[in-house]
């Protein structure tokens, strides 16, 4: 079983997934750093640019 770095924890964001937009695709970002980050798309995962990804904007449900 592996552990998790003490030493790495303030440099990865390890934060619950959420969605972003690479490149017109929605996917799922697992970690974060300054310079790369971990996505998943369907059943893979990558790693990209951090400055290519961007933020999903979530809908607000209208009160009716």
């Amino acid at each position: 079983m592996r552990r998790r770095d003490p030493v790495l924890d303030h440099y990865i964001n390890f934060e619950p997934h959420y969605p972003a937009d690479y490149f017109g695709l929605q996917v799922e970002v697992v970690a974060t750093m300054p310079n790369c980050s971990s996505i998943r798309y369907g059943n893979r995962e990558f790693i990209v640019l951090t400055d290519d990804l961007r933020p999903v904007a979530r809908r607000q449900a209208s009160a009716a």
